[in-house]
């Protein structure tokens, strides 16, 4: 929602525009959830979720996808649907994506210490964390420093065959070398 409607008349060179209350009233609640998502990131409020994902064939789990909810401390507890576009829109969701992929990293050496078989995690992450510049090398980097995978291991090659494949969405591809 917009704090304004917008009238453009090209005729006169003039734009008039409407004030909203209802539009203010719900920019401010945004603005309040992206200010205590801040905070909550900080207080460990965020956990990271992981959904297994199951070969119909034989019900193998042959992967997980990670997501997170949020432990609200006045709403309670929030899926991410009643949360994720109301940050994205704020351009807050890139700090969720690192919290998430740093957590499947760590995930990742917890099972392998745990002397648990490997399983590849997947994730959604906001197109503005791809926008971002040096995401594919900071996500590369902190996967190929966790204790659990060596560089032939490591996320960087889903991450730059992934990136190759966006130069209709992004004007500058990130990469990784």
């Amino acid at each position: 929602e917009k704090a304004s409607s917008l009238f453009d008349d090209p005729e006169n060179n003039e734009v008039f525009a409407f004030f909203e209350e209802s539009a203010k009233n719900s920019a401010e609640k945004k603005w309040e959830l992206v200010r205590q998502a801040e905070i909550s990131l900080g207080g460990c409020d965020f956990t990271v979720s992981y959904q297994p994902k199951v070969a119909l064939n034989d019900k193998r789990i042959i992967g997980a996808e990670a997501f997170v909810n949020w432990h609200h401390p006045k709403l309670g507890l929030l899926y991410p649907s009643m949360f994720l576009s109301d940050l994205d829109e704020y351009h807050f969701a890139h700090k969720l994506d690192t919290f998430v992929f740093e957590n499947i990293c760590n995930r990742q050496t917890e099972w392998k210490n745990a002397g648990l078989a490997s399983c590849p995690v997947s994730m959604n992450i906001s197109l503005d964390t791809v926008k971002k510049p040096g995401f594919a090398k900071s996500f590369a980097f902190f996967a190929t420093n966790s204790p659990r995978f060596s560089p032939r291991d490591s996320y960087s090659a889903a991450l730059t065959k992934y990136l190759n494949r966006l130069p209709v969405l992004i004007a500058k591809p990130h990469r990784l070398s």
